[in-house]
């Protein structure tokens, strides 16, 4: 019998029968596995350190953006082909006729008189039905009629009676999932068609329109680039984006009646970079940080205004541009009368129209005067408009470019997984709220909350976009898979639509899947193509050393001795490709961490919002489970491999063999 300490010196030997074949051996299988656990290395890492990123980002926590599902007949009148029922047509008329009384009371009140035939009629005859249905079944509904708008409030008003995903009954089911916070969002009542950004304080009447297009550059995610040129903003509890908001400074605080407000990096550069002296983003994701750092002090506390001009007002102007251009063009005629008033553009930002000549008499321009007045409080017309708006900037947010997301490894990594908002012009809800009544301009920036009694109704049943905050990723995930739907299915049967909100933390759940179903595949090739490798190299050297076996045959030695040698030598050669797949894992890993790791670092910190932290992107992780279930893998089918050939070489007579020799 073989001792264990001669069966070790025996096994040890064996590295020099084949020594070639045995560095082909663990030159491959080195490479395979340690592919694997630079890839096992990089992806825990990189995941680890996304999530890292986006916890600071988001102060800690798991936000989902909430919606209650209403049905879509709810919110406006649904077009259809078909006629629409007896009972609605009868609730429309109805709806009419009240309209109308209403406006001869208030007509009879004021003194003066209401022409019904004014008012659109909520039914109209459709163009495309059939000619020879009867007459009740050949109209549709006229969306702008006021019957329309007040049969569309009433169902709200109904909806919101019986709602069962208002506020209060998301708050007890979110709480239900361990959610820790919630917060209100909603939309500025202002946008690119009746809010006009001004820049350097100048207004340029003569391209205003009432038809105007959004800004943006032709990328997607550019919308969220242009908001402040397109005026739209939205209010978010600065609980979510206070990591944005700069500190205050004297200039913040000489400025302090301005609406705050948080702007976007890149549209900053376009709407102040010439003022200010700020450069284009530079390339070098390191010199980024500097960058923003450098415009957020430039930046901070500054004002800029807007022009609020309601579609009233608009029309005055058009109106006043094309009475210019007819005048021009009949500027030859003798007989073309002028008008009896010619009106001007506004001479200063944001102001009223100018009268040019006015050849009324006192008493005609009274008597206008008190028309415009009647028609203003009938609510035939809406009275004109106008208002300056002051915004002061105090805080800058950076967003990653969609565009730039293919250019590098290290932008496409902090693209997949930055910051989002969904916003790019930020108010932050509390520090609004500490303004004084005067300079919150509610009648323009909240007037639509309660413009209707349906909108009233549903406000105050809190059937509105809420954002929950959640302790951990898993109790998001599953309050979202769930309670909620996506915000594109239409067809919804569940109270709430809700998704991820400014991180995308899911992502990081999906991106681990994916890694272990990949591993889940290359694993077992890698264990196969191992095994076949060893199992060679086991069976040659087996064959090249069946003399020195019969040999210890004959002096005596049992075929557990002869399998102990083997299972030793076995050992060490998977020790070895352990070892080599380890050090070259590590070494790639920490080979792209050194070349990348600063560029993604700077990149991430630029693309979370966290430039000011020593946080660190990462591509090395740890995962010594799943490194140990590697090389236990490794372990296993190396005794697999050489057992095939173990068992045939010990069964075989070592008289044979040696005669053989």
């Amino acid at each position: 019998m073989i001792g264990l300490r001669d069966s070790l010196t025996l096994a040890r030997t064996k590295f020099y029968a084949r020594p070639v074949l045995l560095v082909l051996t663990l030159a491959v299988c080195g490479v395979l596995f340690g592919a694997l656990y630079a890839g096992v290395n990089m992806a825990s890492g990189a995941i680890a350190s996304a999530r890292a990123f986006a916890l600071a980002a988001s102060n800690g926590k798991y936000l989902v953006k909430v919606n209650p599902f209403i049905p879509p007949e709810v919110l406006t009148i649904v077009g259809s082909s078909n006629a629409p029922s007896a009972a609605l047509q009868a609730r429309l008329k109805a709806l009419q006729a009240d309209f109308i009384a209403e406006h001869k009371a208030l007509a009879k009140q004021l003194g003066t008189t209401f022409d019904e035939k004014s008012v659109p009629e909520p039914l109209v005859n459709n163009p495309y039905a059939n000619p020879t249905l009867p007459a009740d079944q050949r109209v549709t509904i006229n969306p702008n009629a006021p019957a329309a708008y007040a049969y569309v409030s009433e169902l709200q008003v109904d909806y919101a009676k019986t709602a069962k995903n208002g506020y209060d009954q998301l708050q007890a089911l979110a709480k239900s999932y361990g959610a820790t916070g919630f917060y209100e969002n909603t939309t500025a009542s202002v946008g690119f068609d009746t809010m006009q950004f001004l820049p350097g304080g100048k207004e340029d009447v003569v391209n205003l329109s009432n038809s105007r297009s959004p800004a943006g550059d032709a990328y997607f995610g550019a919308a969220f680039l242009s908001s402040v040129q397109n005026s739209e903003y939205t209010f978010v509890s600065s609980d979510l984006v206070g990591g944005y908001v700069l500190p205050e400074n004297d200039r913040r605080r000489a400025n302090d009646h301005g609406v705050p407000v948080i702007i976007t990096a890149a549209e900053a550069v376009k709407i102040f970079g010439t003022q200010y002296n700020i450069p284009s983003e530079p390339i070098a994701p390191k010199a980024r940080i500097a960058w923003l750092k450098d415009m957020q002090d430039k930046l901070n506390g500054i004002t800029y205004t807007s022009c609020y001009r309601n579609h009233a007002d608009l029309n005055q102007l058009q109106q006043i541009k094309q009475t210019a251009q007819e005048m021009a063009d009949h500027k030859n005629d003798a007989n073309y009368v002028k008008p009896q008033v010619i009106y001007g553009l506004p001479t200063t930002a944001c102001g009223d129209r100018v009268v040019v000549e006015d050849h009324r008499t006192a008493a005609v321009r009274a008597a206008e005067q008190h028309e415009a007045d009647l028609q203003v409080k009938l609510g035939a017309v809406e009275m004109p408009q106008r208002q300056l708006v002051t915004f002061t900037v105090v805080g800058v947010m950076p967003v990653q470019r969609q565009d730039e997301m293919y250019k590098s490894i290290p932008a496409f990594l902090a693209g997949i997984l930055s910051a989002n908002y969904d916003e790019g012009a930020i108010i932050p809800r509390q520090l609004y709220d500490k303004l004084p009544a005067a300079n919150r301009y509610g009648d323009i920036l909240t007037r639509s909350y309660d413009s209707t009694k349906g909108a009233q109704a549903m406000r105050a049943a809190g059937l509105g976009e809420h954002i929950v905050a959640f302790s951990t990723a898993q109790q998001a995930r599953k309050f979202i898979g769930e309670q909620t739907c996506d915000f594109a299915d239409f067809n919804c049967k569940k109270l709430f639509t809700g998704t991820a909100y400014a991180t995308n933390y899911l992502l990081f759940d999906d991106i681990q899947v994916l890694v272990t179903k990949v591993l889940g595949i290359a694993l077992p090739i890698a264990l196969g193509i191992a095994g076949l490798v060893v199992g060679f190299m086991m069976a040659r050297i087996m064959i090249d050393n069946r003399r020195e076996t019969a040999v210890f045959r004959a002096i005596g030695a049992k075929r557990r001795d002869i399998v102990s040698i083997y299972l030793m030598y076995t050992g060490m050669i998977a020790l070895g490709i352990v070892l080599a797949g380890l050090g070259l894992g590590w070494l790639v890993a920490g080979g792209l961490q050194a070349w990348f790791g600063g560029d993604i670092t700077a990149y991430a910190r630029v693309a979370y919002g966290v430039y000011g932290s020593h946080q660190v992107f990462s591509l090395i992780g740890g995962q010594v489970m799943l490194q140990c279930q590697i090389a236990a893998g490794i372990v296993a089918i190396c005794l697999v491999a050489v057992s095939l050939p173990l068992v045939r070489n010990v069964r075989r007579n070592p008289i044979d063999d040696m005669r053989d020799e």
